[in-house]
C-alpha cells in the first residue's frame, strides 16, 4: 500500500513537471517528502516500540515471540504428528524416486530443505546426520531464553562438543 501511494506521488510529480506554479510544486515537493520521512520514522518507532514490548514480556516470564513473528507456529504436539506422518511417507518413497523430485525444485525450496535437515539435526540429538552437519544459520530463541533463565538461577551447562571443536577450529 504504502509502495502504491510512493509511486502515485512520483506519477503525480512527473506529471505536473511542466512549470506552470513553481511554488506550488515546490510545496508539493516538500510535504511529500516529508510524509515519506515521516513514514520512515513512525515505522521506525514501531519497531522500536514491539521490540521493547517484547523484552519486557521476556523478562516477565510471558513469551513473546508470536509479537515477532506475526503468530504462533503450532502446538508441538501437532507438528510432531505432522512430521512423524511426514517422516513416515518420506521412508515410503525410494531415494531415486524422491532425487528426481528434488531435482526439480529452485533453488529457495533447495535451502529450505537444507535448513529443514539441519533443524531436525539439531532436534534429533542422537541423528546420525547431527554429526555431520553443524547449523549456524539460525538462532533458537527458546533455547538463548532456557539459558538466560538458568544463568540467572546459578546453574551453567558445559558446551557442546560441537561448539568446542568450532571455538578450537577458529584459534
Amino acid at each position: 500500500m504504502a509502495d502504491m501511494f510512493v509511486n502515485a506521488g512520483v506519477v503525480l510529480v512527473v506529471t505536473q513537471s511542466i512549470p506552470t506554479d513553481v511554488d506550488m510544486e515546490t510545496q508539493f515537493a516538500e510535504v511529500f517528502s516529508l510524509c515519506i520521512l515521516g513514514f520512515t520514522f513512525a515505522s521506525i518507532a514501531v519497531a522500536f516500540v514491539l521490540s521493547i514490548l517484547v523484552l519486557c514480556l521476556r523478562w516477565a516470564g510471558i513469551d513473546g515471540s508470536p509479537i515477532l513473528t506475526l503468530g504462533h507456529g503450532g502446538s508441538p504436539e501437532t507438528v510432531s504428528q505432522a512430521l512423524k506422518q511426514c517422516a513416515e511417507d518420506m521412508l515410503s518413497i525410494s531415494e531415486t524416486e524422491l532425487a528426481s523430485k528434488i531435482r526439480f525444485t529452485n533453488d529457495y525450496d533447495m535451502q529450505t530443505l537444507t535448513k529443514c535437515i539441519d533443524l531436525l539435526a539439531e532436534i534429533l540429538d542422537n541423528s546420525s546426520i547431527s554429526s555431520n552437519r553443524i547449523s549456524t544459520s539460525r538462532i533458537n530463541a527458546n533455547l538463548v531464553n532456557e539459558q538466560l533463565s538458568d544463568e540467572s538461577r546459578g546453574e551453567t551447562h558445559e558446551a557442546p562438543a560441537e561448539v568446542a571443536q568450532l571455538e578450537n577450529q577458529a584459534e
